[in-house]
């Protein structure tokens, strides 16, 4: 329950792994603010293929030698953040992350810096849930309400040839309406400022978007259908 079920490497061969909360309503554990907890986290790992141990802690985490907090912590804050994607030029990471009763976020780490805390569950979106919290919480680029949408679904940056308007803009939906949206970011190495643009297509209970090796962009949905996102009227085969 909550469990996330985001995977990717970035270009240095480390894995990001996104956990939720682990349920129990509104997390009222405040497993997600816990550092010494993984569960309401992003992981960073090194796989190897040592028989001794399964990963390595990459030596740029966080919180290495802190003896409050797990190593393998690269990000703190989340509630469900059922998808993640990690740029492979620009080291952006942007998890969406599936609310509760208020609000479905979308942030973005610009860089890839690590040692952000997203928020919950001190706030949902860009309301507040449980009071008090830091004051460094990193804002999300974008958030909505749960009228008419109920759980976010991220997400991937389009790096393709096909829609060359959508290059560098980062794509989610939405599991109840099915609407994609494009997120453009407005420029520089800031982790807020992106323009929304609602694509004016939608599929039935999507459930993740992901990036092929050439940039172009793939949707699964309930219905076990695997779409790739094309310009209007084009009729041409997927490679």
């Amino acid at each position: 329950y909550h469990n996330g079920g985001g995977l990717q490497f970035d270009r240095e061969g480390d894995l990001y792994l996104t956990l939720g909360d682990g349920g129990l309503l509104g997390d009222w554990r405040n497993r997600a603010q816990h550092l010494d907890i993984l569960l309401g986290k992003i992981l960073r790992i090194h796989p190897t293929p040592d028989e001794a141990r399964a990963y390595e802690v990459p030596d740029d985490n966080p919180w290495i030698g802190f003896s409050d907090a797990a190593p393998e912590v690269w990000a703190l804050g989340t509630r469900n953040p059922y998808r993640i994607d990690v740029g492979p030029d620009t080291g952006d990471v942007w998890v969406a992350d599936v609310g509760l009763r208020c609000a479905e976020e979308v942030t973005r780490i610009a860089g890839g810096r690590g040692g952000a805390n997203l928020g919950w569950h001190h706030r949902e979106g860009g309301l507040a849930f449980v009071g008090g919290g830091p004051p460094d919480l990193l804002d999300p680029v974008y958030w909505y309400p749960h009228d008419p949408g109920c759980a976010v679904i991220g997400g991937a940056v389009y790096r393709g040839r096909r829609l060359p308007e959508l290059e560098g803009s980062y794509l989610a939906s939405d599991y109840c309406t099915g609407r994609i949206v494009a997120l453009t970011p407005s420029g520089g190495d800031s982790s807020d400022g992106v323009s929304a643009r609602d694509l004016g297509v939608e599929s039935l209970a999507p459930l993740g978007i992901f990036r092929a090796p050439d940039g172009e962009l793939w949707l699964t949905n309930q219905s076990g259908e695997v779409l790739e996102l094309r310009p209007p009227g084009s009729t041409d085969l997927a490679e």
